[in-house]
């Protein structure tokens, strides 16, 4: 039997006895755990304070006032910030996120800008992930996938404004390994602490071979 096409139908055991069929190694990451969690955070941000009048007059005046914020996921970074081990298998991961909020104050009244800025805002959050004795730290790869931003008021208090932040996020522990592929299964996300929100994470799709430990659950 030859390896060309054919119309004929081909069986697995015809491709292994013709040498078709063959065995190979891959280098594929082997996925200890995976976790999503949902950061719930309430920020206090600085009007600046060439702006700052701008805005106390505009409301003290009964004009009506608009705040809003985006913050770009590209622009946003998360890392580890401390592992502490918690059993021989399972550590405790605080994850550090830096992200850009881009604010506009406007005064809906006169329709004019009242203040234009950026703020930098640094939260953390914490998970217990599967983490084997002797893994290196580097494993631990947290990834942000989502983030909402939303004012909880429009008046400032002592040249501040509330802003609630949603942030969905990823914890991987992952290994660079040699695998004998036959047949790859798969396992998805799950749910590092209750998603409670607007923001809902979305659940993980499937795209790797079965390595999720259930010790750290």
């Amino acid at each position: 039997m030859s390896c060309n096409s054919s119309t004929d139908s081909i069986q697995p055991t015809d491709l292994a006895s013709s040498g078709c069929l063959e065995t190979d190694c891959f280098r594929m990451k082997k996925i200890y755990d995976w976790v999503k969690i949902l950061a719930d955070k309430t920020a206090l941000i600085m009007i600046p304070a060439e702006d700052l009048p701008k805005v106390q007059e505009a409301v003290a005046n009964g004009h009506t006032i608009d705040v809003v914020s985006t913050s770009p996921v590209s622009e946003a970074t998360a890392d580890v910030a401390q592992v502490t081990r918690e059993t021989t298998t399972c550590a405790c991961v605080l994850i550090r996120k830096d992200i850009n909020l881009h604010i506009t104050i406007t005064d809906v009244t006169l329709g004019t800008t009242l203040s234009q800025f950026t703020r930098i805002v640094q939260l953390f959050d914490s998970s217990l992930v599967c983490f084997p004795e002797g893994m290196p730290e580097s494993a631990i790869k947290p990834s942000i996938n989502e983030i909402e931003v939303n004012s909880l008021s429009t008046a400032p208090v002592d040249g501040t404004i509330a802003f609630g932040i949603e942030i969905c996020q990823d914890v991987t522990v992952e290994l660079d390994v040699m695998v004998k592929l036959d047949v790859v299964d798969v396992c998805s996300s799950r749910a590092g602490v209750p998603c409670i929100g607007s923001l809902a994470c979305k659940p993980g799709k499937a795209t790797f071979p079965t390595q999720c430990d259930t010790d750290c659950v």
